[in-house]
């Protein structure tokens, strides 16, 4: 299962700022959940949230053992914080 979440770059070129972004996935497996840049165990998450914004992302969180994680997302990440939610209760 997985979900889109988008890494956003802003540059200054002379007199413009340029806002670039990126789109990236969040991929959750049988025991982990990867991004470009990382990997989680399951048994190294605590919980999952988000919160709505009033502009285009929400963020979602990733509680683990090695502090929050943060990710800028457009889609309705509910779906796929249940599952999660789901495995991590199986796995304890």
């Amino acid at each position: 299962m997985e979900l889109s979440y988008y890494v956003i770059t802003r540059k200054i070129d002379f007199i413009e700022q340029i806002i670039e972004e990126t789109e990236e996935k969040l991929i959750l497996h049988k025991d982990k959940v990867t991004s470009a840049k990382k990997i989680f165990p399951l048994k190294t998450i605590h919980d999952i949230s988000y919160k709505q914004s009033i502009n285009t992302y929400k963020i979602l969180y990733l509680h683990t053992n090695q502090g929050v994680f943060s990710f800028f997302i457009k889609d309705n990440p509910e779906p796929w914080i249940d599952s999660i939610k789901g495995r991590i209760q199986t796995d304890k």
